[in-house]
């Protein structure tokens, strides 16, 4: 909860403590290391994430690793562990195929290699893992015709591979049935700022805003966001609120 409040420091303060009641839990540790990464300090995540003895074994500590890797420009061992955490999540879908939860988290890993292997210039290949996930986003709306954040996320490869019609034909199905959201407008937001059109990502970025998002922390972390991030009226925006919650 206090997470979500946007009070990260004491819910770091939080969660340690619970750690320290439950050091036998890999959950604990990854709620840890989510903290930590959104503070922007990856590498307490990864400390955190290693004092688990069987890390490998567990899918959302690799994840956590490959993001922290990923925000540390490491992308070989960002590749490694978002790579072990699609074959753990893969795994568990084997026994419970039809599990929308589980097939969006072996999306996001797709999406997310692709990020790392077109941050290291290989476009061609991340393109694959792009399009990968977009089909499983695909397959998720096709079950689910409401499910608005796999529409979403069908919008972000869309603009991630350069599909801008298509990028856009998502935004107005979006704001025709997901306008009132916070998350799908900052979904919308993510979609303006991949595509650099700052202007629109700005103007979405604050609608989200004024309906009650508040994760300013979780923006600062969010590999969708960079290009909205160089805007100079975000960054007032964001030091605005630092200064508010300090």
């Amino acid at each position: 909860m206090l997470t979500y409040l946007g009070r990260l420091s004491e819910a770091e303060i939080v969660s340690k403590k619970i750690l320290e009641l439950s050091p036998g839990f890999a959950v604990t540790y990854a709620n840890l290391a989510q903290i930590q990464i959104i503070l922007q300090r990856p590498q307490d995540a990864i400390q955190t994430i290693k004092k688990y003895q069987h890390y490998l074994d567990e899918q959302d500590l690799l994840m956590h690793l490959g993001t922290s890797y990923r925000m540390l420009n490491d992308n070989e061992n960002s590749l490694k562990n978002y790579t072990g955490a699609e074959e753990l999540y893969s795994k568990r879908l084997e026994n419970t195929p039809g599990d929308p939860v589980l097939r969006m988290y072996v999306s996001l890993m797709y999406y997310f290699r692709g990020i790392v292997l077109e941050k290291a210039g290989k476009k061609a290949e991340a393109i694959i893992q792009f399009e990968k996930s977009g089909q499983i986003n695909q397959d998720l709306l096709s079950d689910n015709p409401n499910d608005f954040f796999a529409l979403a996320n069908i919008g972000l490869v869309k603009a991630r591979i350069g599909e801008v019609k298509e990028a856009q034909n998502v935004i107005r199905n979006l704001e025709r049935n997901g306008g009132v959201d916070p998350s799908i407008i900052y979904q919308i937001c993510a979609i303006y700022s991949i595509m650099n059109d700052i202007p629109n990502s700005v103007k979405y970025f604050k609608k989200a805003i004024s309906l009650g998002f508040n994760e300013y922390d979780f923006l600062l972390t969010d590999p969708d966001m960079e290009n909205l991030l160089k805007s100079k009226e975000i960054q007032m925006m964001i030091k605005s609120k630092k200064k508010t919650t300090s």
